[in-house]
């Protein structure tokens, strides 16, 4: 190595410092290993010589970063000045004293005998150097668009230590992982682009653009070169020689570059497309288009992929699934086995929105959700492009279409046919039509649906099916049923038969009238056809039959003849010839007489095993009939026919009409044949009163004399009481209430009482008769008597709170005699009502309209103040045919209080000619037998037995109006006849009607009893 001087110029010499000589001010000939680096050695040990190129005995590093700043932006510059100022600072901040004098001292001197022109330098270095110098760093750079294919990476500035920037140092940026920086900011990777940036360092934050080639993880990497030292090297020399300080030499620990590692961050070379869909019409007709509207866009911070600036097409695959009969759960994943309804596919060229429809249409009711998928794999060579498959949740309300249903309804009447007071019980099965599901609304709950039921008739016949129920038909009742799911229910019993004919019931529901929240599932109203066989009930008619034998007492070979009065069918019976799975009505009624039996038939006499004599038939049709004229009921001509008979009327029944037969007990329908001759048999008298009647109506006891009878023999009757509550009842003249007339009873056989009327005692709510019957002969001397409280012979005679008006007429009249009605009026009776009668000739037809007026009382009305008989004026009609009787009772105000009805059978009179005689009989009639049926007359009286039978005759209509009636109503049933006048059995012409097997016949107006 050449010689190193002692001192290297420019520089200054200063004295002072040292006792004697100067001291240089300026750089000094370092170590051997300083002058190697290029850079000016510093002596930092006054009174000592510099080490002129020695070697260096050891290194080490001073940590001064303004002192190494100044070094490095100063040594270079070549004044006397200059270097004596950066002497200066280097003696002042680490001079280390020398030759015994301490470094403070050293310090002290050199301060104080430096020119100050020199201080002022060093002073103006040392403050540059304390915005300048270091330690030096750089903030940590940030990443934007970190986890998609493009972004940006951001480069801080170097630093001092006071934060001022390092500006223009070499600077380089290195991107680490799969990118590259996107130079021309295409945000595509460019060939010519690459992982390193290389530039200058900033005075603020820079953006540096990149660009993904893959998918991973990328690190950024910032690299600040040519940094200033924070330190100096401190080199010492063998021998006493001076302390250096060099700026070369740099310490490892103070490199020249900072590399500051960046954060990691995701990139990805595609794009994450999403699929964002609603249904373009909630609800929708069944036949309509399943339409949904789709969108696919690039994921939140991606960019949809570009190949040659178009955009990469990806397809997306619809699958429509459904029905379903409620919303569908929502869930990540389809479920399994979840039934397709459709499917569709759209291709998107960018971020778009598009219609798809289903590859089939809405066939059935329910919910249908749509889920849409983009399969990566499926989008060929494209598939670079997407990240991963695309799809959403299934069941999203926004994805879902409701189809409405249409809820349907099947009915069939419980049962076909209904007793009447009974109630019309319809069966109804809801169901949602086919192919449909019942719904259930999306927050759940079902659809309910509300129907209405309305129950149509009475009609006379059912009519053919038809859509549209015929206007004013008659509504028997109406009903509602609330269905919410599929199923059966029944209508409550509040729609009961009130009368006879065919019901038929038609059902509505009416998407109007629904619950709101029900409408919009409903696809549309319903209504049933009406007269719907299965939707039909029929109330048969309950046919009202008073039957009567003609005579009681019928000799041997004589003919049992039966009256019969039928009432409560239908006009038109016989007319209807059925329709569809209704039958016919069965035209006739049939008669079987039973007999002769040895006792008298009870109400539980076997039919099957009973002789018959005979059978009959008349017409299924309302009006009186005269059965057994023909030979039907024929007796034996000897005592063979000796005993009871009964006639049953029987009707099998019909769609129309209910089934009857009359009792074979009914004693109104027996007739008896005597033996013919005298027996020593024992008298027995058998009683039966009526059970019940109202205060101030007619009522009555009946004897059946059997067994040894006497000639000249006769009944009475007697009846006492009434007997209220607590009042032992008891025979005496006291409580005789009424005796009747002597009746003759020379033979076994029926006898009625005759009729009394009874009222209670104020304040009493019902009072007992009670009957006894005695049997005398013709010296008055008592055969036998019955007993007082027997209890078939008590009759309750209960209060009567409205007026009651029973009315009877003469039933048969020979044409020239009188005829009149008798009213019986009971229950509180305004002072001044008036009553009066009508009489009408009957038209053969069934039209009341065109029958005759020949009575009217009604200007000469009978005043009336209190219950009581009351009979009509006599009349007589002047031709023979069938006449009844119409009364009307009026209060004092005028107000009708009742009215009878038309051709009641009670209030019919029939008028005949007068009989022909019959022949003379081939034998003497029986002793004591009065005419009957088939009995024969000496041809020697022939004029006589006219006369007879007219009489006879007479005595029939009398008798009818005395027996032939029973009452019926509220107080009870029993005869009403017209008067109390003795009642010879064997002239008897009828007997009480009755109601036979009909409970539920129409019921006459009041007063006007069958």
């Amino acid at each position: 190595m050449a010689a190193v001087p002692a001192e290297i110029g420019p520089g200054v010499g200063i004295t002072g410092v040292m006792d004697r000589g100067t001291t240089w001010l300026g750089a000094v000939g370092g170590t051997a290993e300083a002058e190697a680096t290029g850079w000016l050695s510093w002596c930092i040990s006054a009174g000592l010589v510099s080490p002129q190129g020695a070697a260096a005995t050891s290194v080490s590093y001073v940590d001064d970063p303004q002192l190494a700043w100044v070094v490095q932006a100063y040594e270079h510059v070549g004044t006397d000045v200059s270097r004596a100022a950066i002497a200066y600072l280097t003696h002042t901040r680490h001079e280390t004293g020398s030759n015994g004098v301490p470094a403070a001292t050293r310090t002290a001197r050199i301060i104080a005998n430096t020119p100050q022109s020199v201080k002022d330098v060093a002073g103006q270095y040392l403050a540059e150097a304390a915005s300048k110098s270091g330690p030096y760093t750089a903030a940590l750079g940030g990443v934007d668009g970190g986890g998609t294919r493009t972004g940006s990476i951001w480069a801080s500035p170097v630093t001092s230590n006071t934060g001022t920037a390092l500006v223009g140092l070499p600077m380089t940026v290195t991107l680490n992982g799969p990118a590259v920086f996107d130079m021309n900011g295409n945000a595509i990777a460019d060939p010519a682009e690459t992982k390193v940036w290389t530039g200058q360092t900033p005075s603020d934050r820079i953006s540096l653009k990149w660009v993904a080639t893959g998918n991973g993880e990328v690190t950024g990497t910032y690299s600040y070169a040519a940094l200033p030292r924070t330190t100096l090297t401190r080199f010492k020399a063998t021998g006493e020689v001076q302390d250096t300080l060099t700026y070369g030499a740099r310490a490892p620990s103070d490199p020249e570059e900072l590399i500051v590692p960046g954060p990691p961050f995701q990139v990805v070379a595609d794009f994450q497309p999403e699929i964002r869909t609603q249904v373009a019409t909630t609800f929708v007709d069944k036949g309509a288009a399943l339409v949904d509207q789709v969108t696919v866009a690039p994921a939140a911070g991606d960019t949809w992929a570009q190949t040659n600036g178009t955009h990469v097409p990806v397809t997306a695959h619809g699958t429509l699934y459904g029905p379903y009969p409620a919303p569908p759960a929502r869930s990540a994943t389809v479920p399994a086995g979840a039934p397709v309804a459709g499917t569709a596919e759209l291709t998107f060229a960018g971020p778009s929105t598009l219609d798809a429809a289903a590859s089939t249409v809405a066939r059935g009711s329910g919910y249908y959700t749509w889920v849409w998928t983009i399969d990566k794999e499926a989008q060929g060579p494209n598939a670079v492009y997407v990240r991963a498959d695309a799809t959403h949740d299934f069941g999203l309300v926004a994805e879902t279409h409701v189809v409405p249903f249409q809820p349907e309804v099947t009915t069939v009447v419980d049962e076909r046919f209904v007793e009447k007071g009974k109630a019309f019980v319809d069966e109804v099965t809801f169901a949602p039509a086919a192919g449909d599901l019942w719904l259930a609304r999306q927050d759940g709950t079902p659809v309910e649906t509300v129907w209405d039921g309305t129950l149509y008739g009475p009609f006379l016949v059912p009519t053919e099916q038809v859509d549209t129920t015929p206007g004013a038909s008659p509504v028997q009742a109406t009903t509602t049923l609330i269905a919410s799911e599929a199923g059966v229910q029944s209508t409550d019993a509040s729609a009961t038969a009130s009368a006879p004919g065919f019901y038929t019931w038609v059902w509505e529901m009416d998407k109007a009238t629904q619950p709101v929240a029900s409408q919009p599932y409903v696809a549309g109203s319903v209504r049933t056809s009406f007269m719907v066989e299965d939707e039909t009930s029929s109330v048969r008619h309950n046919a009202a039959i008073s039957t009567m034998v003609r005579d009681f007492n019928v000799v041997q070979g004589g003919q049992i003849h039966d009256l019969v009065t039928v009432s409560g069918l239908p006009e038109d019976h016989s007319d209807f010839e059925g329709l569809g799975g209704w039958t016919g009505d069965v035209d006739e009624i049939t008669h079987t007489a039973y007999g002769p039996l040895a006792v008298q038939p009870t109400d539980d006499l076997d039919l099957s095993t009973a002789p018959v004599l005979g059978l009959a038939t008349s017409p299924a049709k309302n009006g009186s009939h005269v059965v057994g004229t023909g030979g039907e009921f024929q007796v034996a001509a000897d005592n063979t026919a000796a005993g009871w008979y009964v006639v049953v009327s029987s009707f099998p029944g019909d769609d129309r009409l209910d089934a009857f037969t009359t009792s074979p007990g009914d004693r109104m329908e027996m007739a008896f044949v005597p033996t013919d001759r005298a027996t020593d048999v024992e008298s027995w008298l058998v009683t039966d009163a009526d059970a019940q009647v109202p205060a101030g109506q007619p009522f009555k006891d009946t004897a059946h004399l059997t067994g040894t009878t006497v000639e000249g023999g006769y009944l009475e009757f007697e009846a006492y009481g009434p007997f209220v509550q607590g009042q032992e009842p008891a025979e005496s003249p006291e409580t005789l209430l009424w005796t009747s007339e002597q009746i003759p009873a020379s033979r076994a056989g029926t006898y009625r009482s005759g009729v009394v009327t009874a009222e209670l005692p104020d304040g009493a709510p019902w009072g007992d008769v009670y009957w006894v019957a005695t049997y005398y002969g013709p010296d008055s001397k008592q055969i036998v008597r019955g007993e007082l409280g027997d209890p078939s012979e008590i009759t309750r005679v209960v209060e009567q709170p409205e007026p009651l008006v029973t009315t009877l007429a003469v039933p048969e009249s020979v044409l020239g005699s009188s005829s009149h009605d008798v009213a019986y009026v009971s229950g509180p009776v305004v002072d001044a009502s008036t009553l009066t009668f009508a009489a009408y000739r009957q038209h053969a037809g069934d039209d009341v309209a065109l029958d005759e007026l020949v009575v009217d009382t009604s200007k000469t009305p009978t005043t009336i103040y209190h219950g009581g008989t009351y009979e009509s004026p006599e009349v007589t009609f002047d031709a023979p045919g069938t006449y009844y009787w119409v009364e009307t009772l009026t209060g004092p105000d005028g107000e009708v209080l009742h009215v009878g009805e038309p051709r009641l059978p009670g209030e019919t009179t029939t008028v005949v000619d007068v009989p022909v005689p019959p022949s003379a009989p081939p034998h003497e009639a029986a002793p004591g037998a009065l005419a009957s049926t088939g009995a024969q007359a000496s041809t020697a009286a022939g004029a006589a037995l006219l006369m007879l039978v007219t009489g006879l005759l007479l005595a029939s209509i009398a008798q009818h109006r005395a027996a032939a009636r029973r009452l019926v109503g509220a107080a009870g049933a029993g005869d009403a006849p017209a008067d109390a006048g003795p009642l010879p059995r064997g002239s008897l012409g009828g007997s009480a009607s009755r109601t036979a097997g009909v409970p539920d016949a129409p019921d006459p107006s009041p007063g006007r009893q069958p």
